[in-house]
């Protein structure tokens, strides 16, 4: 499966995301999955320094299996950016 993240128009207008896939703990934009088996992966989501604070925005992302285009798995992802002063 490739993973890939994209922001669907209707959340967000900012295309400026910086997303990192995980897997065992090291960034990895491709996971294979054996046959009948789960995985665990973690997506690491940061916005670069002058985006908007105090709104919400997401992302969509898709596990796309590479024999069969038909066999796509999405989530979405629902993000909130804070003020990090306020942190």
């Amino acid at each position: 499966f490739k993973i890939r993240g994209e922001e669907p128009a209707r959340l967000s207008s900012n295309n400026d995301l910086i997303v990192s896939v995980y897997q065992n703990n090291s960034q990895n934009n491709r996971i294979n999955v054996p046959a009948r088996a789960t995985i665990i992966f973690q997506v690491s989501v940061s916005v670069p320094v002058g985006t908007p604070v105090n709104h919400w925005g997401g992302m969509e992302v898709k596990a796309i299996n590479d024999a069969c285009p038909d066999g796509t798995i999405s989530a979405l992802l629902k993000l909130f950016v804070t003020d990090p002063s306020e942190e």
